[in-house]
């Protein structure tokens, strides 16, 4: 019998190590990592895509931070974010901060001055390595993130704009064709109010390095360690005919986007 495709239910990141070589010191860690999510959807016809972004302190000790997500991924649908970030508005749309920016065109990605004078390197990720896992537990599919040609590309940035070095590093890509039970369970109603229209309700379940119903044994099978971050942040992006409501103790608010 072949191993399940989907060990795991939500997206597991986690800090692995080369085979040989030892995991950081959780000690050593100065500044947790912060991981931002942005799922849109565009229509009923067409399927949503996950931006994720990933800031990491310029003197991470982790070797990778690795991304795993419950279906096979194809490494023609992952986008680099960085020019959009770059681009006009892009800095503020996505730290909601009006901060100065600076680019060079011999180096890709950019560097960004904050309003305290702190710099965060934007980090290109033109050619995302994605891996896949044979194991005990099943397929894993994940995309991996080496925390040392970060750290190259974010000083290769400051030089080439002429900056200091950077605080910290950011990367941000796209992942295209997102199943949409990855994040939604759907209910249907039947006809809820005798006028002849079917009604659905989606819960979001968005779950990030939930332990239940990973299996144990995964950290030792990886290799690795569950990262902890010291931010972890959301956004839904959908039609705004459709009603929304909230539960969840942690929401903190919406807003409608115009077109």
């Amino acid at each position: 019998m072949s191993p399940p495709i989907q060990p795991f239910y939500g997206c597991l990141c986690l800090e692995t190590a080369s085979s040989g070589n030892s995991l950081a010191q959780a000690s050593a860690r100065g500044v947790d990592p912060e991981v931002h999510f942005n799922i849109w959807e565009e229509g009923i016809d067409t399927t949503p895509f996950l931006d994720i972004g990933v800031m990491l302190d310029a003197t991470e000790p982790a070797e990778n931070i690795e991304i795993f997500l419950p279906w096979p991924l194809d490494r023609a649908k992952i986008e680099d974010l960085s020019a959009r970030i770059l681009g006009s508005n892009g800095v503020s749309a996505i730290f909601n901060e009006v901060w100065a920016s600076a680019t060079s065109p011999s180096t890709p990605g950019g560097a960004v001055t904050r309003s305290n004078g702190s710099l965060l390197a934007i980090i290109p990720l033109d050619q995302p390595e994605v891996k896949v896992r044979q194991t005990t537990l099943g397929v894993l599919h994940s995309i991996v993130l080496t925390v040392k040609q970060l750290r190259d590309g974010a000083n290769a940035v400051c030089q080439a704009t002429a900056q200091k070095n950077a605080q910290q590093m950011y990367v941000r890509f796209r992942v295209k064709d997102v199943p949409q039970h990855f994040y939604r369970v759907g209910i249907d109603q039947g006809d809820a109010f005798g006028g002849g229209a079917l009604n659905r309700t989606e819960i979001i379940d968005f779950r990030v390095n939930v332990r239940r119903g990973v299996p144990p044994t995964i950290e030792a099978i990886l290799h690795g360690r569950f990262v902890q971050f010291s931010k972890v942040q959301l956004f839904l992006m959908k039609s705004r005919d459709q009603d929304i409501v909230f539960e969840d103790k942690l929401f903190r608010g919406m807003s409608i986007i115009e077109r």
